[in-house]
């Protein structure tokens, strides 16, 4: 029982980037907390003065959790040239879709190398600046990561209205087989079948992922100080890195769930139905 709930968490925490993504989460939890109690009508002055405990440890834990992030991305960088050089290759992709995904993985790039030249400036390694510029490291880190994050929501946006287009495709063809239980026997029902529950599981988790970078375009907006960062309440941006931080790490545990044969009998027995007049037939269904 502990193996089978526990398995996607520990999927998760099995790599580099899950480890980041969940301490992503104990960060913004910790934030929203410190943010919370730092606007609170009653407890604000007794935060200024550092005169309640729970508040310091959480700030001390924030901050420790965002320097012992540094080095999950380490070096990260160079997983975004695989990308850039896959989707060069990608022709049968939309030619539009690939071009935004590029210039999104290249703005990876760039803001991966930044954020580790960040942390080493941080630690008096090198200048904060760019020489002969004068720009921050940490402007240039900031820019590419509005950019990517725009570029983001609008590739998201138009896979799940492709998705969407495929899945009335997909409905279409299956009107046929209403009357039909769902067979490997018949072949191209089954397969329309299975196509579509892929699709449509593949278009929610591109929904999450434009609520994702919309909530990450808020917050980037409040800290770069863009136009209508003054209506932009500081608990609203905390409960938006929340938010973000936690579907990032649901969307990270749920979409790599494995797919698995179900047999009709198991859906009979769930319905509580006979399974004696469908015996042999078999569904499909995402692993819940």
């Amino acid at each position: 029982m502990y193996t089978e709930n526990t398995r996607d968490f520990r999927n998760l925490l099995n790599t580099s980037k899950g480890r980041d993504k969940f301490c992503q989460l104990l960060q913004y939890t910790a934030n929203f907390y410190v943010t919370n109690m730092r606007h609170s009508l009653e407890y604000a002055s007794l935060v200024k003065e550092k005169k309640i405990e729970s508040v310091v440890r959480a700030k001390t834990f924030e901050s420790s959790i965002s320097n012992g992030r540094k080095i999950f991305r380490l070096l990260l960088f160079l997983n975004e040239v695989k990308e850039i050089e896959d989707l060069l290759k990608n022709t049968k992709m939309w030619l539009p879709l690939r071009v935004m995904k590029i210039i999104s993985a290249s703005c990876s790039f760039i803001y991966y190398l930044t954020d580790n030249i960040v942390w080493f400036s941080n630690m008096n390694f090198m200048s904060k600046t760019i020489p002969g510029f004068g720009y921050r490291w940490k402007q240039i880190k900031n820019m590419f990561s509005l950019t990517k994050t725009v570029l983001e929501i609008i590739i998201s946006a138009v896979t799940v209205k492709v998705k969407k287009h495929e899945e009335n495709r997909l409905r279409r063809k299956l009107e046929k087989y209403d009357s039909l239980i769902v067979s490997p026997a018949d072949a191209e029902c089954y397969d329309l079948t299975t196509k579509l529950i892929l699709i449509r599981r593949e278009a929610r988790f591109h929904m999450v992922e434009v609520l994702i970078y919309m909530l990450r375009l808020i917050m980037l907006v409040s800290s770069l100080k863009l136009v209508g960062h003054d209506f932009l309440h500081p608990i609203f941006v905390s409960s938006c890195g929340l938010g973000q931080s936690g579907c990032t790490v649901f969307k990270s545990m749920m979409s790599k769930r494995p797919f698995y044969k179900l047999t009709i009998e198991e859906v009979n027995t769930k319905l509580n139905r006979s399974p004696t007049t469908t015996k042999g037939a078999v569904a499909t269904k995402p692993r819940s």
